[in-house]
């Protein structure tokens, strides 16, 4: 659920994320890995202000979801559900699993492999805020660290009423700044804005990009090519799995925290 506003069960390990396909980041990771050019990153920033899918998906006059599944259907997927929850984080599942599976799984983890595609996996998860208590989902806020020395901090907010999806990325060098504009994912051909303000002798210049290639059809090409071809993805099963290490660390730190025990699959 890249929008953040419908929960998924713990589905996450994955042979590709949609947005390592974008034009807009393919690019963006070519300019970051360009080091004469852009020099060390010192940090990435990013905030993420989903709506409600209801809100996101007006304009396609879709059916409502069914409503034929049996009780007992949705109620074995629920318990499944919980003991993957169990699984993930031990004792902390019952306060925490719902941010882990619904919040963070659901809508963070793939700008967690934004992260990671740029300046690696994180090093440590410094601060986990979760407000406010009476709402759900809440708002999130995430800072860690990267190597060597760099920074990151994301900041995701459900806003059911919010006017539109918006998901802004900020990668903070030495001399470039790379800013990527996401629209919402359920629109079709609609472009990721990619902006890349550096140094230009005495002045700046300003770089943009906007390409209608959509990124959901780009993936499935890249699946196709891994199939047939035997071509690496982008994102395999090790960055899927390195992906949900730190979704736990996160879960972890947050359960420290407040005083919850924690027992996930990966070392905190």
């Amino acid at each position: 659920s890249r929008a953040g506003s419908a929960p998924r069960p713990l589905q996450r390990l994955r042979v590709g994320c949609m947005e390592l396909h974008d034009p807009g980041v393919v690019e963006a990771l070519a300019i970051a890995g360009d080091i004469d050019r852009v020099g060390v990153t010192r940090s990435i920033e990013v905030c993420v202000m989903p709506p409600s899918a209801e809100r996101q998906l007006a304009h396609a006059r879709l059916s409502p979801p069914p409503g034929d599944i049996p009780t007992e259907t949705i109620a074995r997927m629920r318990d499944q559900q919980e003991q993957l929850r169990v699984a993930a984080l031990g004792p902390a599942a019952a306060a925490l699993g719902r941010l882990y599976s619904d919040v963070v799984l659901g809508s963070i983890v793939h700008d967690l492999a934004l992260i990671r595609a740029f300046a690696g996996d994180p090093t440590g998860i410094d601060d986990v805020d979760v407000w406010p208590t009476d709402r759900w989902p809440p708002s999130m806020a995430i800072t860690g660290r990267l190597a060597p020395a760099a920074r990151f901090a994301i900041r995701w907010h459900y806003l059911p009423d919010h006017p539109a999806y918006r998901e802004e990325v900020r990668v903070v060098s030495a001399r470039p700044v790379i800013e990527l504009e996401f629209p919402s994912p359920y629109l079709l051909h609609a472009p990721t804005v990619l902006r890349v303000a550096e140094p230009y002798g005495r002045a700046r210049r300003d770089t943009h990009l906007r390409s209608v290639d959509e990124a959901f059809e780009e993936e499935l090409l890249a699946f196709h090519s891994l199939i047939v071809d035997g071509t690496s993805p982008r994102a395999g099963a090790v960055e899927g799995r390195a992906d949900i290490a730190t979704s736990q660390r996160i879960i972890a730190r947050r359960a420290a925290q407040v005083g919850l025990a924690v027992r996930t699959e990966v070392p905190s």
